[in-house]
């Protein structure tokens, strides 16, 4: 029998309207029996996430200090949604705990949004509610267990058609709730496909699928068809925040694809992930929060440290050697950032260099690495793209005889 798990990202499930079109999006395929479910996200972008505001809350009362302005904002976006769908739950009762949660941990209080929601969709969609504790198991060093969840899954499944999961976290052998790492949903919606050798692994998001580049950066972003599961591990460790790194693996050693689809867009196809798919498709992504420093400045002691360790190295057009560090009081060198190109030829990488004019480079079998400085980060991502995209960059030189590329941010 056919089997999907559909994951909902935090800004699919944020507010009573997306309730109902997740609903609307379930009842359109049968098969889609196991939901897994994140906490509620944003609804705009001067909104607060539900798991931001309970974490919030948590770290308030941990230092001694009152927590329950955030605390409050969280009852009444659930309040909220119960009122619109006029919810059969006794909402009083369901968030009864919530202050004591706050105080317990600050893993059980990030977990509990999660829990409410999944709580809540269940009653709506009168769909049965089973809890991440009795699923997800963690030994007690923090390791998820995968033979034990595989386990409990295929328990569950024996004895419900049909499920609504709360993602994030699951239970330690002493009781204590664990929450996986931010976005660890999409981990939960893993690892339950993977214990159900799902036909598919449905993963719904804000976007059409997995994009060229962030489309808040360039407005000429395409969605890819299809992708690796390879490149996208590759992508993941390049900065794209399109699925939590830590979940391909399980649906990855199963053999089942996953699917990137638009909750608000159920209509658009998609990106399908697959070890099938054999080629490479052209991205631009970026990390931040760097500081690169040249080798030459590190002094003897600190640079034979640095012969010793596997630290990647880029080099500047003029061959000075220098390598990328995470950002912090103790390490003075250029702020910067790493833009990544995937499907850069090398017959543009010349071409590249001259309009970017990065601190330094380093390119690798798949993808090119850019050192940039945070204020050219934007208009280095755009430039790349146009390339990776059109194979040129349509330039002009400008009189300092730095590169210009038409409809490009400067």
């Amino acid at each position: 029998m056919s089997i999907i798990v559909s994951k909902f990202g935090g800004s699919s499930i944020a507010d009573a309207n997306q309730f109902r079109q997740v609903r609307r999006i379930l009842a359109s395929r049968s098969v889609r029996r196991y939901i897994v479910l994140s906490a509620p996200g944003k609804r705009d972008p001067h909104d607060d996430k539900i798991t931001d505001l309970l974490c919030s809350a948590n770290a308030l009362y941990a230092s001694g200090q009152d927590g329950s302005a955030p605390l409050q904002e969280v009852r009444n976006r659930f309040t909220a949604i119960a009122r619109e769908l006029s919810l059969n739950v006794d909402i009083e009762a369901l968030l009864a705990n919530l202050e004591s949660d706050m105080r317990h941990s600050a893993d059980r209080a990030a977990s509990r949004g999660e829990y409410l929601c999944a709580r809540m969709f269940s009653a709506y969609a009168d769909i049965p509610f089973v809890d991440a504790t009795e699923l997800i198991r963690f030994d007690e060093n923090g390791r998820i267990q995968p033979d034990e969840i595989r386990r409990r899954v295929r328990a569950m499944a024996d004895r419900l058609y049909c499920a609504v999961i709360p993602g994030f976290y699951g239970v330690l052998p002493n009781g204590e709730i664990k929450t996986f790492s931010r976005g660890g949903s999409d981990i939960t919606g893993a690892l339950v496909a993977a214990a159900l050798e799902a036909d598919v692994y449905e993963n719904w998001t804000d976007v059409d699928g997995l994009m060229s580049i962030d489309p808040a950066s360039c407005p000429d972003a395409v969605c890819h068809a299809a992708v690796s599961y390879r490149q996208m591990q590759l992508l993941a460790r390049a900065g794209a925040q399109v699925l939590h790194p830590y979940c391909l693996e399980p649906v990855c050693e199963a053999g089942i694809p996953t699917m990137l689809r638009n909750t608000f867009a159920p209509e658009q196809p998609g990106t399908y992930i697959s070890d099938h798919v054999r080629t490479y498709v052209p991205c631009v992504c970026i990390r931040r929060g760097f500081q690169a420093v040249e080798i030459a400045d590190l002094g003897d002691e600190a640079s034979s440290i640095v012969d010793g360790l596997p630290v990647q190295r880029y080099h500047s057009g003029d061959g000075r050697e220098m390598i990328v560090l995470q950002s912090t009081k103790d390490i003075h060198g250029h702020p910067a950032n790493i833009v990544s190109a995937f499907g850069l030829s090398s017959a543009r990488r010349t071409e590249a260099m001259q309009c970017v004019d990065p601190i330094a480079v380093q390119h690798l079998d798949h993808v090119s690495e850019f050192v940039v400085s945070p204020e050219q980060s934007v208009k280095a991502m755009c430039i790349l793209h146009e390339l990776i995209l059109s194979g040129t960059v349509k330039a002009s030189r400008t009189h300092s005889g730095s590169c210009a590329p038409c409809h490009l941010p400067q």
